[in-house]
């Protein structure tokens, strides 16, 4: 009977140990989420739809003319020196 009680004490133990590790993760990802919240400039827009928040408007708009424009800088640049 010994040797039962001491098998619940170390598989009480165990399962202890082992779900810290899980709660100390929750309440960090709980007050990562409470950050995102308060700072809206850090979500996604689809972050932003999904919590009903209008779409944050583009930081800069497509322009053609600089499409890949480092490729062709490089190129050009390897193209003269041969």
């Amino acid at each position: 009977m010994r040797h039962f009680y001491l098998l619940v004490a170390l598989f009480t133990l165990f399962t202890t140990v082992m779900a810290f590790p899980l709660i100390y993760h929750q309440e960090a990802e709980a007050a990562r989420a409470a950050r995102a919240l308060e700072n809206s400039n850090a979500l996604t827009n689809s972050e932003r739809i999904a919590r009903g928040l209008p779409v944050m408007q583009p930081k800069r708009y497509y322009d053609a003319s600089q499409t890949r424009g480092q490729h062709m800088l490089l190129s050009a640049l390897i193209t003269a020196l041969r």
